[in-house]
């Protein structure tokens, strides 16, 4: 009782401004640089143990986030059939689309100009970056990496820590960093490491909704809808082709049972069935822009792989659309 009349006590003497509020303990440098640890651990042990490493870390890893020992011989289940085509299917046109830079090229390549966000600059090093010749606003990203270590939007520049995004950004083109290390996903193994700029979009004020179309051995079959991330309550709604609600979600999100058909539905549609032709899965994620539709990802393993499913069966009707197709490995380790 005492201590909390103590932690009442000081934070009405903060308040005050009588005294000053506690410094945030400083995060150790290995835990901002090394991070997540893991990665770095596997850059140096499949070099080690070699490829019995990579089945190895992904089993285990699967068994501490699914709660259930993966088939990787055998596979049923959509998360199973993921993995196994990450550790036994390899094609070049994969690494070309999990290269952030290339897969821009992929999509004018085989659909034209125009579907995917313009590109500003490109730099080999996080030395090369001038603040003076980029717009206010811009998005700075690493070209094989993804979340919030591999990018950094910069909505005004004149108050942006050009020093720490540049820390940031040589961070993550470290080989240790390349997301291949995170869960072997051997389309980012090959990817060399670039930075680059591309032109800011503005998300509005509950940010962009992106339709995140799966396809099966090059058929779309299922969208998923992700909405309102601003808002702190993001929503996920799988939908099938013809705009029907599937009784299923993954892990987190809500589902919107009235989520809207975004006008370039069918245009989306048109792309995603043309891109995905030489995959047995991909998923194309598409934003809706005002009068254009952009290709902001090509992603082959959804969730890492690790997300479940509710109801637990459309684990298995999911796997079940994957043809698996033979092994084909190119490279090792």
């Amino acid at each position: 009782m005492a201590k909390r009349m103590g932690k009442v006590i000081r934070k009405i003497l903060v308040k005050l401004g009588i005294i000053a509020p506690r410094r945030k303990a400083r995060k150790k440098f290995a835990d901002s640089v090394y991070t997540p640890r893991w990665r770095y651990k596997n850059y140096f042990a499949v070099k080690e143990f070699g490829p019995t490493h990579k089945r190895w870390f992904v089993e285990q890893r699967y068994l501490w986030m699914v709660g259930e020992f993966p088939d990787l011989d055998n596979p049923r289940l959509f998360n199973e059939k993921i993995h196994w085509l990450n550790l036994n299917y390899q094609d070049p046109r994969i690494t070309r689309c999990c290269d952030k830079l290339e897969m821009k090229e992929y999509v004018k390549e085989h659909v034209g100009d125009g579907y995917t966000i313009p590109t500003i600059k490109t730099y080999e090093s996080a030395n090369e970056i001038r603040f003076q010749d980029l717009p206010d606003k811009f998005a700075l990203k690493v070209n094989w990496g993804d979340g919030p270590e591999y990018s950094t939007l910069v909505i005004d520049k004149d108050n942006a820590n050009e020093s720490a995004i540049k820390g940031k950004m040589n961070n993550a083109i470290r080989p240790w960093n390349n997301l291949y290390y995170s869960h072997f996903f051997w389309g980012y193994k090959n990817v060399q490491p670039k930075i680059f700029a591309e032109e800011f979009v503005d998300a509005g004020e509950n940010g962009l909704s992106d339709y995140k179309i799966h396809c099966f051995n090059g058929q779309p079959k299922v969208v998923l809808v992700c909405e309102d991330r601003k808002m702190g309550e993001l929503k996920k709604t799988f939908l099938d082709m013809d705009w029907n609600l599937l009784p299923c979600r993954r892990s987190d999100g809500e589902v919107n049972p009235d989520v809207v058909k975004p006008r370039h539905f069918d245009e989306m549609v048109r792309v995603a069935r043309i891109l995905s032709e030489p995959f047995p899965f991909v998923r194309i994620d598409f934003y809706s822009v005002g009068d254009r539709v952009y290709v902001g990802e090509m992603t082959f393993h959804p969730g890492c792989g690790f997300e479940k499913f509710t109801p637990s069966e459309w684990d298995l009707k999911f796997g079940d659309m994957i043809e698996l197709p033979e092994k084909t490995i190119i490279d090792e380790d």
